[in-house]
């Protein structure tokens, strides 16, 4: 089956989506506003196997995270994610970590299965081989788990490559959770930790939802070559493979961009690439003629399917005028990147300051055309909103920044907030400006759960970590702030079941 024939059985899926149960054990999460998620067992089943079938050859390396607890006599399985990857990426497997009942580590799954089909049927038995011995992995009913297909994993869109997920959920989770007691435990390790999540972080496992899960993750299949340049310093399409790989079945599209216009666009496919192999894989460049001046977007498919796209930057740089000169002092806008990753604040202490995620993004919009206000940086003004965002059009953004997973309290006073200036602007006579509450944080979009949801039922747009970053990179160019305002306008639309964007009175 070729990736073309998955992509139309994804679509399919996507148009035949079931409806969510009401029971009070409903475990499955809530039906995404992009309509992603499938609730019945076979077909997401049948629909990742397709996947597997058609290109599980390519992927090299499979890595299991996981974390498991011995509960009296049995050892649960808590949570565990699988990363399938086209290249090896050689990065050698740390020691696990063991401490009473926990145990939590990383290990290759061909060390414990043939192929990652033969995982999946352990799971779906609710069991799962583990270095340190076979775990359960229980459901509510006491039968198979509920599973989950995702054709276009919403992290990895926002991440700007291709990543098809499959989720599998189990029982709650709190009946099988370490105690309180484990992060006092964890400090007076030989290799202390502060707590539990600061563990799980360090092993990429993020944080334990309600249910027990195990997730997927089918990374792409080619690459753009960001770094490619001719001897002048100008960015080159390329696109890049494991070497060994069908470069055949691989095209490269681009778009030129010459003053805030496009003015070429089309695709080269393999055949026509010019190749070349190093350090074990294979590079295919495009020979596109363009002004100096002008700016380029790459994307790279293999076998039909888009697999990653982005900005391909000029030596010189960026060709948005904001960015050069905010660049001049935010280097490669390399501490924003940092505030927004959730790496470090401005004075390079780790860990996010509340002021400096609101400059980070107010940075951002700056760059990308609006005008922005920061009230929230004014002690006496702190009751509002922290930005007050415009396009030239006069539209409204109002944007609430939060370092943490953001609270229904908190997602109540934005609401409020904006339905106050949707009253006001009404006042002055411009009842046709739309106005969209915000909510920007820097946590990632796997740690936000139901709060995302929550959000997106009362209108208000929520921009995490992985979005943030790509409107980040978004800014290589000049930008149409009223057209992104129209693109988040249609999410908060379709969040709402394709509805007009609410007036907030």
């Amino acid at each position: 089956m070729t990736l073309k024939r998955i992509g139309r059985y994804a679509t399919k899926a996507l148009d035949n989506k079931a409806e969510w149960g009401d029971g009070k054990d409903d475990l499955r999460p809530p039906r995404r506003a992009m309509g992603e998620v499938m609730d019945q067992t076979e077909q997401p089943l049948a629909g990742f196997r397709s996947i597997l079938e058609a290109v599980g050859e390519n992927y090299r390396t499979a890595r299991l995270h996981y974390v498991a607890h011995r509960v009296g006599d049995r050892l649960i399985l808590l949570k565990a994610i699988v990363n399938l990857w086209a290249s090896d990426d050689g990065i050698p497997l740390p020691p696990r970590f063991e401490i009473d009942s926990l145990k939590v580590g990383r290990c290759s799954v061909r060390d414990l299965y043939p192929t990652v089909a033969a995982l999946i049927d352990d799971l779906m038995a609710c069991k799962i081989k583990l270095p340190v011995g076979e775990a359960e992995f229980p459901t509510s009913s006491g039968g198979r788990p509920w599973v989950h297909f995702y054709p276009t994993q919403w992290p990895g869109l926002q991440a700007n490559h291709r990543q098809v997920g499959l989720q599998i959920v189990g029982d709650q989770s709190h009946a099988y959770m370490p105690t309180g007691e484990i992060d006092w435990t964890l400090k007076a390790c030989h290799e202390p930790y502060e707590n539990l999540g600061e563990l799980l972080f360090q092993n990429a496992l993020g944080t334990i939802g309600a249910a027990l899960t195990v997730d997927i993750y089918a990374g792409p299949l080619a690459w753009l070559a960001f770094d490619a340049k001719d001897t002048a310093g100008r960015a080159v399409p390329t696109a890049s493979i494991p070497h060994g790989q069908d470069r055949s079945k691989v095209s490269l599209g681009y778009r030129v961009h010459e003053g805030g216009h496009i003015v070429a666009r089309g695709r080269v496919s393999g055949d026509d690439l010019i190749w070349h192999t190093h350090n074990g894989f294979d590079f295919g460049r495009a020979d596109v003629q363009r002004r100096p001046g002008s700016f380029l977007y790459g994307i790279a498919s293999y076998d039909g399917v888009a697999q990653q796209f982005g900005w391909l930057t000029d030596a010189a740089g960026s060709h948005n005028a904001r960015r050069r000169a905010f660049e001049v002092t935010d280097e490669n806008v390399a501490v924003t990147h940092g505030i927004l990753s959730g790496e470090f604040s401005g004075s390079g202490r780790k860990g996010v300051q509340s002021r400096d995620l609101e400059t980070a993004v107010s940075a951002v919009f700056w760059m990308l055309g609006f005008s922005t206000l920061n009230m929230g940086s004014v002690p006496k003004l702190q009751d509002a909103a922290d930005l007050l965002i415009t396009t030239p059009s006069g539209q409204i953004l109002l944007v609430e920044c939060t370092i943490t997973v953001p609270t229904p309290e908190k997602l109540g006073l934005l609401n409020n907030r904006a339905k106050e200036i949707r009253r006001s602007v009404d006042l002055s006579g411009h009842q046709g400006l739309k106005i969209i509450p915000v909510l920007a944080t820097c946590e990632p979009n796997e740690d936000i759960g139901i709060s995302r949801e929550t959000a997106e039922r009362h209108g208000i747009l929520v921009l995490a970590r992985e979005e943030l970053l790509s409107w980040l990179d978004a800014t290589q160019v000049i930008r149409n702030p009223d057209e992104i305002f129209g693109q988040f306008a249609q999410k908060v639309e379709a969040s709402q079941g394709g509805s007009s964007l609410p007036r907030l009175n």
